[in-house]
């Protein structure tokens, strides 16, 4: 009785596939299909604008063309401008 419940457990499942991955039927194209999908989403948000850069400034440049950002800057602030440069004192301006 012992050696049978041992034998038992020492087989693997039937529809346990141990060369093509996961389950029986699997294998390495569910992989390559899924890392093609991911690429093919990844494409139009990150590369295209990765690597045609200068289209997405000129678009920029004619969206921002009658806004003036000194004057619709919030609370004070300072436009933006090197962080590392020292702050200049409002005692002079």
């Amino acid at each position: 009785m012992v050696f049978t419940t041992i034998r038992c457990f020492s087989k693997r499942p039937n529809d346990w596939n141990v060369k093509s991955g996961f389950i029986k039927g699997g294998g390495r194209w569910p992989v390559v299909a899924f890392c093609f999908a991911v690429g093919l989403a990844l494409y139009p948000i990150y590369v295209f604008p990765l690597y045609h850069a200068n289209k997405y400034k000129e678009i920029q440049e004619q969206a921002r063309a009658g806004i003036k950002q000194e004057e619709i800057q919030p609370g004070d602030m300072r436009v933006w401008s090197d962080p590392f440069l020292p702050k200049p004192d409002k005692k002079k301006q």
